[in-house]
């Protein structure tokens, strides 16, 4: 079995709120009596908004058919390849329990390590 993968482009259009306008409604006047912090704290980001997603294109190594391929939608890039083995067993209901993963093409000298991330 062999992946390819497509980068999906997120929803917000990967700009971040460092570069972006903020209406005056939303800003908080301060008050003169509060304490300044002696550290400059960045604003947080949702991880789960921010991490690039993909699909993934997973198909049969022997024999190329696209009957036997199937596709993962909005997979983030930290996702192991554990997990997506278990999906890829899931999807078959148990049946193959020997999964070689490689990216692009197969060649089975290639095959690569299941506790990296995408």
């Amino acid at each position: 079995i062999f992946i390819m993968a497509k980068v999906k482009k997120s929803k917000k259009g990967g700009k971040t709120k460092k570069g972006g306008k903020v209406k005056k409604s939303t800003l908080k006047k301060k008050d003169p009596n509060e304490k300044k912090s002696i550290y400059d704290i960045p604003d947080y980001v949702d991880p789960e908004e921010f991490t690039p997603k993909v699909v993934l294109i997973v198909r049969l190594s022997s024999p190329l058919s696209d009957h036997h391929c199937f596709r993962f939608e909005d997979i983030p890039i930290t996702t192991r390849l554990e997990e997506i083995k278990r999906k890829i067993v899931e999807k078959h209901h148990g049946a193959i329990d020997k999964v070689t993963i490689c990216l692009n093409r197969y060649d089975a000298n290639e095959a690569v390590d299941l506790n990296k991330k995408l």
